[in-house]
């Protein structure tokens, strides 16, 4: 069983050898490309939290609910984009609302009252807007051979290396801290908002060159090569189908119709 079990793990391993020697270059490429979606995602949400209740002071249950409300728009943002990137472009799309995202930092960070779940709310609908196209954008760009392997690998990389992002913010947070309202509270305050604000910035940037800079298959030739293969086998079996269920009685009243 040992054998058996070495010998396939050297099939894979030889099968997926040709294939990185030929699209290594488009498997770094989609790394860098997951490592800013995932810089993105969590440098804007993982420490959100934690700047409304240090910074902004908002009590929990005011917190929880500005965080349901970014989570709205991520949901309507993702949907709404990811649908329309079909007929405007995957990149295209997806610069629009990096665009849309960055010009929106301020209004996700600045405000210091209730107001700033409006800025929260659109800012996740431009992150996971974007985050809606990145799995059909994925699928088309990998190689067909290998597809599975090459976008979770993309995936798990570009997340790996973006796992620090949280920690990253608070550790440079830390270094601008705020004076506290009163002398003899506990709880240390820092400047949250301007480290993620410098950090969105800084990821927005990298995403739209490394959008702008890469490739697009909407609508690969393969793609739609296999849909209609899928579609033909569809109708072929529907065919199929409609003899094995006919019955005696549906045979008769054809041939009455047709002796008519």
């Amino acid at each position: 069983e040992a054998g058996h079990e070495v010998s396939a793990a050297q099939a894979v391993i030889d099968s997926i050898r040709p294939t990185l020697k030929k699209y290594w270059m488009t498997l770094i490429y989609l790394i860098l490309m997951m490592t800013g979606f995932n810089f993105l995602a969590h440098g804007s949400q993982d420490l959100y939290p934690t700047f409304l209740s240090n910074q902004l002071q908002f009590s929990t249950g005011l917190v929880t609910i500005t965080t349901i409300v970014s989570n709205c728009g991520a949901l309507i943002g993702g949907s709404l984009i990811g649908y329309f990137s079909s007929f405007f472009g995957r990149r295209l799309s997806i610069i629009i609302v990096l665009i849309a995202g960055a010009a929106l930092i301020p209004a996700y960070l600045l405000p210091r009252n209730k107001t700033i779940m409006i800025g929260a709310f659109f800012q996740q609908l431009c992150v996971q807007g974007a985050w809606g196209v990145v799995p059909i954008h994925l699928i088309e760009l990998a190689p067909d051979e290998f597809r599975s392997f090459v976008v979770g690998t993309a995936y798990q990389l570009g997340n790996l290396i973006s796992s620090a992002s949280s920690t990253i913010e608070a550790s440079l947070g830390q270094r601008f801290p705020l004076e506290s309202d009163s002398e003899t509270t506990a709880i240390h305050r820092f400047d949250y908002g301007k480290v993620m604000a410098i950090f969105l910035a800084c990821t927005y940037v990298y995403l739209l060159i490394i959008i702008l800079l890469g490739p697009e298959k909407r609508y690969a030739k393969n793609d739609k090569d296999t849909a209609t293969e899928l579609i033909n086998k569809g109708v072929k079996d529907d065919g199929a189908q409609s003899k094995l269920l006919a019955t005696p009685e549906d045979g008769q009243k054809k041939q009455t119709l047709e002796n008519a």
